[in-house]
């Protein structure tokens, strides 16, 4: 038996060489275990101090380095399977950390009798958080006080957030003692060991999940599906240490996880802990495999709802028709009432650059000419007979073809696109010819509404 650890590391250089050294001081045998660190693209010098250490005699052969190439997004199940994937043959268990995680001195001494005991049962093992301390003033202390000095500093209340970071002792109802139970996907993460056959019969990381959010939700309810028994204890402890967040990346960590929470709901169906996780402010959440539906609301604009109408999405242009997986004839003709009790979370965004909108005119041009054409069907006269909607209809035309007249706009090679660019440059009047002209239909499905036996494909709704 060998026990593989896998620490997953992106420009945590500080945290990394706290965590091997964690390792390094373990009172399991040095050739009982082999460490890969698996490196996301780090360029921060983390590359170059694992190189150092895979040279040195107390190393040599043991510890690994696995790349992901350069970075782009937070790849965390393709790191996890890459850094699983490059562990030795003879490893039957491995146990899986980030590069700012510290195994107390005896952790894999008892991960490896557990794992003798119940060589088919995956392990939880207890994470504390510390509060902010720098890393030269633990490394200070654990030179002085050892790890029980770490261990000292957790603060006296439950996990919480400081800085986006959390603080505080392990919140999760874990087993004094080893304790073998079925698997609880609710306190699968975040320090833990899967036996290698398992890791295998399951498939691994789900690559689908990019950026941060439900990967180890997604690969327990896996594990649970094949009835994998777990063990639990509070005697196999770690230590996280608290490190700052990078704005930038902190800014997209929201929008991530709820484009996986999208992804968990298209891929686990209803279930209740990533429902509860739903931000009514992403996009994903109103498409059309949920039941929702799209309308224009008279001097409002183009909204997305949920199937409940309790949230409603207010889509800045067309092109977020297909994103949405709607066409130009699913957008309904809404009256303001409609909306009265409908929370509205603003426009919609697209911050994860997952859309295209080149489609965008195209989408505005087609979903004017069908509701007009669908109130020539429903009426008595054409709509040229309404001055008003033709006037209407005329200024549309002229603002939306303003960029087919540009020179070149016809030319067999960059015609196309000149044409483009000259419509998104006068789309703000095609944009407002179109409220105007949509507003106009509106008000007048008041008036006039459609024949029952003459309605076009998606006739008016009253909403409610």
């Amino acid at each position: 038996m060998s026990i593989g650890v896998v620490l997953l590391n992106y420009n945590r250089a500080d945290n990394l060489r706290l965590a091997l050294r964690a390792l390094q001081e373990q009172s399991l045998d040095a050739d009982a275990f082999q460490v890969v660190v698996a490196d996301d693209g780090s360029t921060d010098g983390s590359v170059a101090f694992v190189r150092g250490l895979m040279r040195e005699p107390r190393w040599a052969g043991r510890l690994h380095l696995a790349s992901g190439g350069p970075h782009h997004e937070a790849r965390i199940s393709r790191i996890h399977n890459i850094g699983i994937a490059n562990l030795p043959v003879e490893c039957t268990l491995f146990v899986l950390l980030a590069s700012d995680m510290c195994l107390a001195p005896d952790a894999l001494e008892k991960v490896a009798e557990v794992h003798a005991q119940h060589p088919d049962a995956v392990i939880i093992a207890r994470l504390d958080w510390l509060p902010p301390i720098p890393t030269g003033e633990l490394a200070s202390l654990w030179d002085a006080q050892g790890f029980a000095g770490l261990v000292a500093r957790i603060p006296d209340q439950s996990m919480h957030l400081v800085e986006h970071t959390p603080v505080g002792y392990e919140p999760r109802i874990i087993s004094p003692t080893p304790l073998r139970e079925p698997l609880n996907t609710d306190i699968f993460h975040p320090v833990y060991a899967v036996p290698m056959d398992l890791y295998w019969r399951v498939g691994g990381y789900d690559e689908n999940m990019v950026g941060y959010g439900w990967q180890e939700l997604d690969f327990g309810l896996r594990l649970a599906a094949l009835d994998a028994p777990m063990v639990s204890t509070q005697t196999i402890r770690a230590l996280h240490i608290w490190h700052p967040k990078d704005p930038e990346v902190s800014a997209l960590v929201p929008w991530q996880r709820q484009r996986n929470t999208d992804y968990m709901l298209r891929k686990h169906m209803t279930h209740p802990k990533v429902l509860d996780y739903r931000e009514w402010h992403y996009w994903r959440h109103y498409h059309r495999r949920y039941g929702g539906q799209v309308a224009y609301v008279q001097a409002q604009g183009l909204f997305a709802l949920n199937a409940e109408m309790t949230h409603a999405l207010h889509l800045p242009h067309a092109g977020w028709l297909h994103p949405l997986g709607y066409s130009v004839a699913d957008v309904a003709l809404m009256q303001e009432d409609g909306m009265a009790r409908v929370q509205r979370m603003g426009d919609a965004t697209d911050p994860l650059n997952e859309c295209d909108f080149s489609t965008l005119i195209s989408d505005m041009e087609s979903v004017l000419r069908q509701r007009v054409l669908g109130w020539m069907r429903a009426s008595a006269s054409p709509v040229a007979a309404d001055a008003t909607l033709a006037s209407l209809y005329a200024s549309y035309e002229r603002a939306h073809h303003q960029g087919d007249n540009l020179p070149g706009a016809q030319h067999r090679v960059v015609g196309r696109l000149v044409r483009l660019l000259g419509r998104l440059a006068h789309l703000g009047r095609a944009r407002a010819a179109e409220r105007a002209l949509l507003s106009a239909l509106v008000a007048r499905s008041r008036e006039k509404p459609y024949p029952a036996d003459e309605s076009p494909d998606q006739p008016p709704v009253s909403g409610g």
